[in-house]
């Protein structure tokens, strides 16, 4: 279905699909839904649309990714571009929000990823919200007190709402005496017709809409919550950058449950449990669940409310992540997931607005923790410089860097680490400007925004945004001034900062009520942030934006007047302070720019002195960056860009004559004479010298060099395609590969640019040597399917490596592993031989999963022992039915204490596990009658023996059963004194069963006398008997024909001929089905 018929479609459809989807990701990635909150801040729109973090798989990670956002009648989506980065966990999409300008029933989000060559985007998730509610119901949208929207319920809760309703419409409460707590300002726009009001709701029975004495919809509800399980108590770190897993340190949470009044702590804590589960390595490592009862003399009880502390399960200085469930009576259930560490302390951490120059300067401060733990880099990361020191460790953040992201690690006896992954922040200011609507698209830095005049008023309806840790606690003390960048006392024009609701240390100010004053200005000027602690304390200010009048340049001329000293003239109106010059090859590709700051005081002329200029064809642009301002490495947009030639075509390549030295150099040559025999359109003498530079490819060094040549090559469409296929492998061959790697540091930006060159045709050596040492998921991605295709003997072993150390999920390895059933059954049995580890256990649950979902047929007998290996660790409720029912029906016993334990944890329900036991009931009897088992299974043994009598030994005329010679019914039982009997059980061995099968001429009686354990049949001399199988047997030819058809189609047929008593083994007797 297309993406644009989708919201038309009613809600609980949409519900119903997602709900399913849900379930199936159970066991993998699990999307995060997005969701409404309410923006009581806002002057524009009144509801926000929050789209989570995503963990996603490394090969969604190497495509382009984006989010889509849809509403009603809307003919092309939004498009948001994902920002994607990497942990030690996995892959994952940034969190992005996006303000509703438009009031609307539905609002579908999607998140599509596009491959290089594809034609369509490929979705891989979608959600629908529902927000304005359906005709003939009150237009009324609730929101919480933590902002997030209510739906999905005809009622409302008792407690503070935020309530958003039509702005004419009257709001009638019963009882009459609940007050509003607060109204907040119109809105503009489309939501102009709509207002917001806060209500205190606790005591409140429903409420009523009208308008102009018409009643509005329906009666609304308010209904009183049930009680829910919570976490309580522990020492919260500062910095919680993931409300979903908080952080505790030293001091950890207890779980609270509501309990009744006027009742006894036993029936108070009657139906309670609590399971604890650890992630991966953690201190202790535990699966547990217990109930409140067992520990009673541990709870505490507070009026209505029964504590059990978490040490009473995992002791006092836990370390890891932790997953914390609790399920009680009426189907009341909680989930928390919690990161615990025993010390965490930071010292010489300031929290301050630092002063402008200090923002340029390094963040250091101290992390001291227990004594046998340390810090770690988060792979994927910004690295931090971590050393250590007495009783800690010293942390050096270079000030571009948002978050301090680190591993806590400590050691386990095993020789295993616990990991938990902490963020701190980094109180540094970062500012950006943006369309009012369109935050998602904001890129918070804290560079300098510079806009000449003449654009400024394209912003009309922009807002300088700034962000900094803290900020929000500092808002009546900042304010944005417009000044002359000459002069900053000179101020022109004021403004407030305000919050704007996304987050509380996210502030901003409107620029439209600047446009007045820009406009008659003839001189730079700035929005500067300015924070004053006190009256008496002096004002630090920061410049977020320059506006200037336009840079006009023209006749640009460069002269050599030394051997190292060049001078560069040009022609300007009205010279602009803060100028810069870049100069930029046109013929060498891998040429950094040359940037360098003109004096304010020169006019038309600047020279550039110690330089080594060569003779080329050069682009030059000008442009204004303050001068403390990094220099730039590529042209700012929209700079103004002259050329200048010192140098013809025919005589460079003339000079270019002369042979070099070395491979590099000889590299460099060659690709010169390329360009300028490109830019004269010489496209045949371009592509002869390309290909001559191959030879030097093998061995060149200077990572720059390369990059720079390999994308001009690969921008060249016209390029003979064998040079250019050669140029887009050989790159990266092993040899070439490895020096890359052990010449430059991993976050060097050429060698990332490298990198990501890198094509399926990767040589396999080079693959493995790239798997080891980068993590990057565009590599990662390419490097594993390559192998994958070559079904590389070594891939296994080192991803299941890469699992270990953390740098690549399991679930996303399957993803690339599973790409075929093939594949993945080769990949499983490579599995099967390794080493068992938790990696590889990780490993094989996400890839089993992948096989079984494509293929419910083929399990040889090594696979089989994999889905054992597999169920004993599967926590997906859905895998674990699958795999039971699979291993069931290849009739593998061990899998029945098992399923046993999979009822004890849980994990899956009674009456699941019912009906699995019904799968093989006489198996499941022979498990359930264990000593230390049948008390607790008592009901099902009854019911599995009423179902199945035969299962548990029980004979009775009627039954069917299937033996050697087929099916047959039971006619009659005699005990061996020649009574009749009802019923039997097979294990008494007294009696003799008469029974008959088939119709017609194929008819036959037989006695089977389970005392001598021999059957005779009735009025038959001869019997034949499969010689293949030695399991069955029949009087008829006929009947023996058709069992070799069917058993033994491709041998050929053999029997023996037996008369009289035959032998049988009870096990050979199987019941069908229940008496007719």
């Amino acid at each position: 279905m297309p993406i644009s018929a989708v919201p038309e479609l009613p809600y609980n459809i949409h519900t119903f699909f997602e709900q399913y989807n849900e379930e199936k990701e159970e066991r993998g990635f699990h999307w995060s839904r997005p969701y409404l909150e309410v923006n009581p801040l806002s002057e524009e729109s009144p509801v926000v649309l929050r789209i989570p973090e995503q963990q996603i798989s490394t090969q969604a990670a190497s495509q382009l990714l984006q989010w889509n956002i849809s509403f009603p009648g809307q003919v092309v989506p939004i498009v948001i571009p994902c920002e994607v980065y990497h942990r030690r966990s996995g892959e994952f999409v940034q969190d992005e929000l996006f303000p509703v300008a438009t009031p609307a029933s539905q609002i579908t989000i999607s998140i599509s990823s596009v491959s290089q060559g594809d034609i369509e985007d490929s979705e891989l998730r979608r959600w629908t919200l529902s927000l304005l509610p359906p005709s003939g119901q009150a237009p009324l949208v609730a929101f919480r007190e933590n902002r997030r929207q209510i739906h999905g319920s005809p009622s409302l809760p008792a407690q503070p709402l935020y309530l958003l309703t039509p702005k004419l419409a009257a709001l009638e409460v019963d009882p009459t005496t609940i007050e509003k707590l607060d109204s907040f300002p119109s809105y503009s726009g489309d939501w102009k017709d709509w207002k917001l009001e806060e209500w205190d709701l606790t005591n409140a029975i429903s409420l009523l809409l009208h308008q102009d004495g018409n009643v509005l919809g329906n009666l609304v509800p308010v209904a009183r919550e049930v009680d829910q399980p919570e976490l309580t108590g522990g020492h919260l770190f500062d910095y919680q950058e993931n409300p979903t897993q908080p952080l505790y340190t030293s001091d950890f949470p207890s779980v609270s449950i509501p309990v009744g009044s006027n009742v006894t702590h036993y029936q108070a804590l009657a139906g309670w449990k609590l399971r604890v589960t650890s992630f991966g390595v953690a201190l202790p490592e535990i699966d547990r669940q217990v109930t409140f009862l067992e520990h009673q003399d541990s709870c505490q009880f507070d009026g209505s409310r029964a504590i059990l502390s978490l040490e009473t399960l995992l002791g006092a200085k836990p370390a890891g992540i932790y997953d914390v469930r609790v399920s009680g009576p009426h189907g009341i259930k909680a989930e928390f997931c919690l990161r615990l560490w025993p010390k965490l302390l930071l010292k010489n951490y300031s929290k301050e607005l630092p002063l402008p120059v200090e923002s340029r300067q390094p963040v250091k401060f101290s992390i001291h923790l227990q004594g046998d733990a340390w810090v770690e880099n988060q792979p994927g990361a910004d690295p931090i410089e971590i050393s250590g020191e007495d009783n800690g460790f010293s942390i050096v953040a270079q000030p571009e860097t948002r978050r301090v992201q680190l591993d806590l690690v400590t050691p386990t006896v095993t020789g295993d680490q616990v990991r938990v992954p902490i963020s701190i922040p980094v109180v540094r200011l970062r500012w950006g400007l943006i369309e009012e609507n369109s935050p998602s698209l904001l890129a918070f830095s804290q560079k300098v925004l510079h806009i000449s005049k003449a654009r400024f008023s394209q912003y009309a309806s922009s807002a300088l945004h700034v962000e900094m840790h803290g900020l929000g606690e500092m808002t009546d003390r900042l304010a944005c001034q417009l000044v002359e960048t000459d002069d900053e006392t000179n101020l022109l024009q004021l403004a407030n900062f305000r919050k704007t609701g996304f987050s509380k240390d996210w502030l901003k100010t409107s620029i439209k009520g600047f446009i007045d004053t820009i406009q008659e200005i003839n001189t730079q000027v700035q929005f500067q942030l300015v924070y004053q602690q006190n009256w008496q304390s002096p004002a630090i200010r920061y410049a977020l934006l320059e506006v200037s009048p336009e840079l006009d340049v023209r006749d640009a001329a460069l002269k050599q007047i030394s051997e190292s000293d060049w001078k560069l003239t040009w022609e300007e109106d009205l010279p602009l302070k803060n100028r810069r010059v870049m100069l930029k090859s046109a013929w060498l590709p891998w040429a950094q720019p040359i940037e360098q700051k003109i004096p304010d005081e020169n006019r038309g002329e600047y020279t550039f002195t110690e330089i080594a200029l060569p003779l080329s064809s050069y682009e030059i642009y000008f442009y204004t960056k303050f001068k403390w301002e990094p220099p730039l490495s590529i042209p700012p947009e929209n700079a103004t860009c002259l050329k200048v030639n010192l140098i013809s075509p025919a005589d460079r390549l003339a000079f270019l004559d002369t042979p070099q030295r070395g491979h590099d150099a000889q590299f460099r040559q060659l690709i010169e004479k390329a360009c300028i025999l490109d830019a004269i359109g010489d496209t045949h003498e371009r592509d002869e010298m390309v290909s001559a530079s191959a030879t030097h490819l093998r061995h060149l060094r200077d990572v720059q060099t390369l990059v720079g040549a390999l994308k001009w090559i690969r921008e060249k469409k016209d390029m003979y395609q064998p040079v250019k296929n050669f140029f887009h492998q050989y790159p990266f061959h092993q040899y070439l590969v490895e020096a890359m790697l052990e010449k430059y540091p991993q976050g060097d930006p050429n060698l990332v640019e490298y990198l990501h060159m890198i094509t399926p045709s990767i040589y396999s050596e080079s693959a493995k040597i790239l798997l080891e040492k980068v993590d990057d998921p565009l590599v990662t991605s390419t490097c594993i399917k390559a192998l994958l295709v070559r079904k590389d003997d070594g891939l296994l072993g080192l991803i299941i490596s890469m699992i270990a150390q953390g740098r690549i999920s399991a679930e996303s390895t399957a993803e690339l592993l599973a790409e075929s059933v093939e594949q993945s059954l080769w990949a499983l049995e490579i599995i099967a031989g390794l080493d068992r580890s938790s990696a590889s256990d990780n490993l094989l649950t996400a890839l089993l999963a992948s096989y079984v979902d494509e293929n419910t047929q083929t399990f040889p007998g090594w696979l089989q022992d994999l889905l054992l290996r597999a169920l004993a660790i599967e926590r997906s409720r859905e895998q674990i039915l699958r795999y039971v029912k699979i291993l069931i029906g290849l009739q593998r016993d061990e899998v029945w204490p098992t399923i046993i334990d999979k009822e004890k944890l849980e994990q899956i329900t009674r009456q699941e596990f019912f009906e699995l036991l019904k799968l093989g009931p006489e198996k499941a009897l022979q498990a359930l009658r264990q000593p230390d088992l049948s008390d607790r299974y008592s009901e099902e043994i009854l019911r599995l023996i009423e179902e199945f009598p035969h299962a548990a030994g029980v004979l009775k005329p009627g039954m069917i059963l299937d033996t050697p010679f087929g099916e047959i019914q039971i006619l009659s039982i005699r005990y061996l004194d020649g009574t009749l009997a009802q019923s039997v059980n097979k294990a008494d061995a007294n009696f003799i069963l008469r029974v008959a099968g088939g119709t017609g001429l194929n008819k036959v009686e037989v006695d089977m006398d389970f005392s001598q354990m021999t059957l005779q049949f009735r009025d038959e001399r001869t019997i034949y008997c499969c010689s293949l199988c030695k399991k069955f047997y029949h009087p008829r030819q006929q009947r023996m024909n058709e069992h070799h058809r069917q058993a033994h189609a491709n041998e050929a047929q053999s029997f023996v001929l037996l008369r009289g008593s035959i032998p049988f083994d009870v096990n050979d007797i199987k019941q069908t089905n229940h008496a007719n």
